[in-house]
């Protein structure tokens, strides 16, 4: 992809013609529904809907987890919230730097706003729906290691097996020559 912006970054038509071309031959749909922001968008009604749920759920009132007197009220000293932001950036953080991918700039821009973003939302929150999330974040970390690992073995076993097609290439080509 780097390739084709650097060798067509004169030519955007003809760049976007080669871009599509790769696309096709990667067998990816730039334009299909799992692409771009959507899947971020799935768990929303979930959100909503525990929203609600710790708000209104007469459980939830009065019932006091450790220091928490009441979940269905907000974090008394905002600690949850500020917890729900560094979980969530240490996953996005791990996600993209240990896999060894390239960033680009949405992807950047994404992993210091989209905490930041859920953060404020979620200082408003009840502390219930708060500790969901930070305890479901905490428990994703190993697994978002564990992925970007294996992403990581992936992206350097591809990068070997090009560089071992590369080599008989040139080896045949300064026969030719």
């Amino acid at each position: 992809m780097k390739e084709i912006q650097a060798k067509w970054a004169s030519d955007p038509q003809r760049q976007q013609q080669e871009m599509m071309k790769m696309y096709k031959e990667m067998g990816v749909n730039p334009f299909s529904m799992m692409s771009g922001c959507l899947p971020m968008l799935i768990p929303m009604p979930v959100l909503i809907t525990l929203f609600f749920v710790f708000q209104g759920a007469i459980e939830f009132r009065g019932a006091h987890f450790a220091y928490l007197p009441d979940l269905s009220l907000r974090d008394p000293f905002y600690l949850l919230p500020i917890l729900l932001v560094v979980s969530m950036f240490g996953l996005q953080w791990i996600s993209t730097r240990l896999s060894g991918m390239e960033q680009n700039p949405q992807t950047k821009m994404m992993l210091y706003t989209m905490p930041l973003m859920m953060g404020f939302f979620f200082w408003f929150m009840p502390s219930g729906l708060n500790l969901y999330y930070v305890s479901s974040n905490l428990a994703s970390l190993p697994q978002q290691v564990m992925i970007a690992q294996e992403r990581r073995r992936a992206t350097e076993a591809q990068k070997a097996a090009d560089a071992a097609k590369a080599v008989p290439r040139r080896a045949r080509e300064s026969r030719r020559v």
